[in-house]
């Protein structure tokens, strides 16, 4: 497992570093701190775009009930 830093993983993710602090702080994203400064386990970022897709899904679905 690789870790990565907020940089990295907001580019891999295509968001902005903010949103992956946001992501971060809501527990909607996992980190470790080492020396100071948080980083994401690579493995994290798959889980997070599956969670992303699941709530998308959701969304979708909720929006589709209303409209019937």
């Amino acid at each position: 497992m690789s870790l990565l830093t907020i940089k990295e993983a907001s580019e891999k993710l295509g968001i902005g570093q903010a949103a992956v602090y946001l992501a971060i702080s809501q527990g909607r994203l996992r980190s470790v701190t080492r020396y100071g400064r948080k980083l994401v386990p690579s493995d994290a970022l798959s889980d997070y775009e599956v969670m992303v897709v699941r709530v998308e899904a959701g969304r979708k679905g909720a929006e589709a009930k209303k409209e019937k």
